[in-house]
């Protein structure tokens, strides 16, 4: 009898383990559905168009700018995340009659960070330090070239909760994980070779940034 009494205890036992941890992998499974799909993956690649204007001491040398600028995100990241990437676009610096606001082009790299420490997080501060290599006219009309390096620092405000449900066909279509809207200060220092004199000004742009899986 004592042998069938204690056989019963351990049938019991093993029971209500097996009922504990499959309300566990069913609490689990339900966690994870409910979480959006674009939000169970981490962004690798991001592409970012902006658009603003460039402040400098010559008057003519102020008005729009453009830039495209694409970022690698480096994996295995738990405290906010790196990026390295390129950019590349249009700069006015109308010092003569002459030029064109198309003529002169900016281009470079940047190594930057995203204080990034959860992926619905709304608002995301970012820094980063750039390369700029550009191509201008100085007074005469003549073409030449000056880089710069510097930082530049801005914020991104998360437009997934205002549309979950095109963000996540777009994530099942394109695999976009995330898209922002965004603004970005940066000072910037030229020096016209011929002369060696430079000149200090500052440029602010506003985009949109998408994020892919």
């Amino acid at each position: 009898m004592s042998r069938h009494f204690w056989g019963w205890i351990a049938l019991l036992l093993v029971s209500s383990s097996c009922v504990h941890f499959s309300a566990q992998a069913e609490d689990l499974d339900e966690d994870h559905l409910d979480t959006p799909p674009y939000y169970r993956v981490s962004p690798s690649i991001a592409f970012s168009i902006k658009a603003g204007f460039n402040k400098f001491p010559i008057a003519t040398s102020n008005g729009p700018t453009y830039q495209f600028q694409f970022d690698y995100y480096l994996p295995w990241q738990k405290a906010g995340t790196f990026f390295i990437g390129a950019h590349a676009g249009v700069i006015p610096l109308n010092v003569t009659a002459l030029s064109s606001s198309y003529g002169n082009l900016i281009g470079g790299a940047q190594v930057g960070y995203l204080l990034k420490f959860w992926k619905s997080q709304p608002v995301i501060p970012f820094a980063s330090f750039k390369y700029d290599y550009l191509r201008l006219l100085d007074g005469n009309g003549t073409s030449f070239t000056t880089s710069d390096t510097g930082y530049s620092f801005g914020l991104m405000i998360s437009l997934n909760p205002f549309d979950s449900f095109t963000v996540r066909d777009a994530y099942v279509a394109l695999g976009l994980t995330a898209g922002y809207i965004l603004a970005e200060y940066q000072p910037i220092t030229l020096v016209v070779p011929s002369s060696g004199s430079s000149v200090n000004g500052n440029i602010v742009l506003w985009g949109i940034k998408l994020e892919f899986e």
